[in-house]
């Protein structure tokens, strides 16, 4: 429930796709997970990986390339608004939590953490 009320599209608060650099992992021709960050807002804004896939190094991988990509801009930091499942992944890549806060999305209020890393 929770990851369906993070991960559903609110075309409403949507943004420009030409704002957001994508990254796609794929493994016999199957997407097993995508990573999106909008440099002009040093913001992570979601690393995903597919179920059958996770803990093989997918979302390491593709936070990797955001960092790197981030750091090729000159980017001093990285932020993201991380739900309570996530929290322990972005940490274990050097993010540590600002703030607790609240994520809204769909009518629901998620508990959510603001985390930076300093690139």
């Amino acid at each position: 429930e929770e990851i369906d009320a993070w991960t559903s599209f609110d075309p409403d608060n949507s943004v420009p796709e030409e704002k957001i650099e994508r990254w796609v992992a794929e493994q016999d021709g199957e997407i097993t997970g995508f990573a999106d960050y909008m440099p002009d807002k040093n913001t992570v804004t979601g690393v995903y990986v597919h179920p059958d896939h996770l803990r093989k190094g997918i979302g390491t991988a593709l936070l990797e390339r955001i960092i790197d990509d981030a750091r090729d801009r000159g980017l001093e930091y990285l932020e993201c608004e991380s739900s309570r499942t996530a929290r322990e992944f972005y940490r274990s890549n050097g993010f540590h939590v600002m703030e607790e806060t609240v994520h809204r999305t769909s009518g629901e209020e998620l508990d959510a953490f603001r985390m930076r890393k300093q690139l």
